[in-house]
């Protein structure tokens, strides 16, 4: 089931990210309802690609680091999850 809803989540966020303008291979694996949020709350960076390039740029970059940062925190949970599992 957690394959199943991670596939979802994923799905949902790399389309997201496509249509704003950011990598939607990081923000699929960024999946999650945290992601989803972080996501829906950034600002387009193709919405002003024709009026300011410089600005759309830095969106871009900012919105894909968030990705990573989302990206590294889930994959340390993850791995603290299954240390204390394992350890039990």
């Amino acid at each position: 089931m957690q394959i199943v809803l991670f596939l979802i989540f994923g799905t949902i966020n790399a389309i997201i990210a496509s249509k704003k303008g950011f990598n939607p291979i990081i923000w699929f694996f960024a999946a999650g309802l945290l992601g989803l949020i972080v996501l829906a709350f950034m600002p387009s960076a193709k919405a002003i690609l024709s009026e300011n390039e410089e600005l759309s740029e830095q969106r871009r970059v900012a919105g894909n680091r968030a990705g990573i940062i989302i990206l590294v925190i889930a994959a340390a949970l993850i791995l603290v999850t299954i240390i204390v599992l394992q350890s039990l």
